[in-house]
């Protein structure tokens, strides 16, 4: 939290687009913007979310998975079978190519 207004200005022009490298030698440019409310919350929720946690008995949810699930092991073929699904595809066009 900053005490004085003149210290935000400061604050931003010393770090936006200031470059942090991480121990391996990644770069990660910073972004300073001002928020214009800056108070959070002190105050911890009372009662707990109803709908955290819930998402498993949803039975949309369930649907999505099963579907999801269905697509996943119709595209995971094994390598050999679409090795031969791309040379029978090259085959095709090398076929279908005509030569002026």
């Amino acid at each position: 939290n900053f005490r004085n207004p003149e210290d935000i200005l400061l604050f931003r022009d010393r770090f936006d687009g200031y470059v942090f490298i991480d121990n391996k030698g990644l770069e990660y440019p910073a972004v300073v913007e001002f928020a214009p409310f800056q108070k959070i919350s002190k105050k911890k929720l009372k009662k707990k979310d109803a709908k955290a946690g819930s998402i498993e008995d949803d039975p949309e949810y369930r649907k999505f998975l099963e579907s999801y699930c269905a697509d996943e092991e119709k595209i995971c073929a094994n390598p050999e079978i679409l090795l031969g699904e791309i040379e029978a595809k090259t085959r095709e066009l090398i076929a279908r190519r005509t030569t002026p």
